[in-house]
């Protein structure tokens, strides 16, 4: 695939999948303002099992289906305190091939039906923090990955409101850390 060194985005890109790569990008920035929108039955940011981002930084938004989605790599990944990332199905879903090394949040990554974040049976996640909000009308994190910690931290929500904040349902959580609300 193709390589990119630096992406950044102050508008809006919007498209049945707003942007799909396949290749590697060394630093994306979605500024505030900045908009990757996806279709309603389609994901908005995807990344492909080839693909992956050395830093991903999101201050703007990414809607679809999944706000985004991703089967690649990703190393560091940080949704600011003006970030909104959110699905009508998932806000953030991390396929079976997916590695994130380090997932920060301190806006709010929203899901529709299904979990606010997911991580399916496979992949791998080396912390995620919260200092922001991870919801959905169902449950807030959904895991069946291997992951190292969840770091809920003061002010942090990780709310589930039919379901669980945290479901972990296969894989493995080697520490969760909370001095914020997980319901």
């Amino acid at each position: 695939g193709a390589s990119i060194g630096t992406l950044l985005n102050s508008c809006t890109i919007q498209g049945v999948k707003a942007v799909e790569t396949s290749g590697t990008i060394g630093t994306l920035t979605n500024n505030a303002g900045g908009s990757f929108a996806g279709a309603s039955n389609q994901n908005g940011f995807v990344i492909n099992s080839t693909g992956g981002i050395g830093t991903l930084t999101n201050a703007g938004s990414m809607t679809g289906f999944r706000g985004i989605y991703s089967e690649g790599a990703v190393g560091s990944f940080t949704n600011t305190v003006t970030g909104t990332i959110s699905g009508g199905d998932r806000g953030a879903e991390f396929g079976a091939t997916a590695t994130v090394t380090s997932l920060s949040n301190a806006g709010l990554i929203r899901g529709g039906f299904d979990h606010g974040l997911v991580a399916n049976a496979g992949a791998t996640i080396g912390t995620i923090t919260n200092s922001g909000t991870i919801t959905s009308q169902y449950g807030g994190i959904g895991s069946a990955a291997t992951t190292g910690t969840i770091s809920n931290q003061a002010g942090g929500l990780i709310s589930g409101p039919i379901n669980r904040g945290i479901e972990l349902s296969g894989g493995s959580l080697t520490l969760l850390e909370n001095a914020g609300s997980i319901t």
